[in-house]
């Protein structure tokens, strides 16, 4: 916001003084995140708010708005773009993000598992014990529920170990704040 090209005064002034600050430490943010260096998130309720879309933890669209008419403020916006394009975020995975994404997993593969049971029941029930090749199949799929039961019981074990690290890591942040 140029203040002194816009005339503004007042209340309006405050507002765009403080949309200046916020864009300031938005840009010294994104050069940080290019330079690799520790990054000032917290300076400006702007970039608070972004921190998520900033840092990783979710997608983010730059939109630069370039006027031929307003030369110094496009320069000004190339610039800041070209710098914005030096950033490279790599997507990050919270902890409980994670677990929820394996408790998933467990359920679609308990949901797999009743169905192979109930696949293995019917072949039985429908003459399994006569036919040698149905005896196969049987044989087959008994096979392929142990491997899925390992599966399963893999997944409960990192489930129970990343519940506790959890829970570990959240006394500590308890004990932290106290």
């Amino acid at each position: 916001e140029n203040i002194g090209k816009a005339q503004v005064e007042g209340e309006g002034k405050a507002e765009a003084m403080a949309i200046n600050k916020s864009l300031s430490v938005l840009s010294r943010c994104i050069e940080a995140l290019a330079n690799g260096t520790k990054v000032p998130f917290r300076e400006s309720a702007l970039t608070k708010i972004l921190t998520q879309a900033l840092d990783g933890r979710s997608c983010c669209t730059l939109i630069a708005a370039l006027r031929p008419d307003h030369a110094a403020e496009s320069k000004e916006t190339l610039k800041f773009t070209e710098t914005a394009l030096k950033v490279k975020v790599k997507p990050i995975q919270t902890s409980s993000e994670a677990l929820g994404a394996v408790h998933e997993k467990a359920r679609d593969l308990e949901a797999e598992i009743a169905a192979m049971r109930q696949e293995i029941a019917w072949l039985r029930k429908s003459g399994g014990q006569d036919s040698d090749a149905l005896k196969a199949m049987i044989q087959e799929r008994e096979s392929a529920l142990a491997a899925k039961l390992q599966q399963l019981a893999a997944l409960q074990q990192e489930i129970a170990e990343t519940e506790e690290q959890l829970s570990v890591v959240r006394a500590q942040l308890d004990a932290s704040r106290q």
